[in-house]
């Protein structure tokens, strides 16, 4: 089932939109990952963790930069995950 809505966007929503080959798909999938990124936030409170917009930009700002492969190569490893030094990926 489908319902029909009419919003009002900003101009830089707007022009991202014009670009879009199916409008409808791409609000929907923007929409589908917000509601997925707050029921992630509220299961993360229940467990206990605080969760706050500055920790947010925190790890968005982290993220911004690939990870080094070396990081990734340890976490692997600690982890007893292929890919590590030494392993068959």
């Amino acid at each position: 089932m489908t319902a029909k809505r009419s919003i009002s966007v900003p101009d830089d929503v707007a022009a991202w939109l014009d670009q879009q080959d199916n409008v409808s798909a791409a609000v929907t999938d923007v929409v589908r990952a917000h509601i997925h990124a707050e029921r992630t936030d509220e299961i993360l409170r229940a467990a206990g963790f605080d969760i706050t917009e500055a920790g947010k930009r925190r790890w968005r700002d982290r993220l911004r930069e690939p990870i080094p492969a070396d990081a990734l190569t340890e976490a692997r490893r600690m982890l007893g995950r292929p890919g590590a030094a030494g392993e068959a990926a």
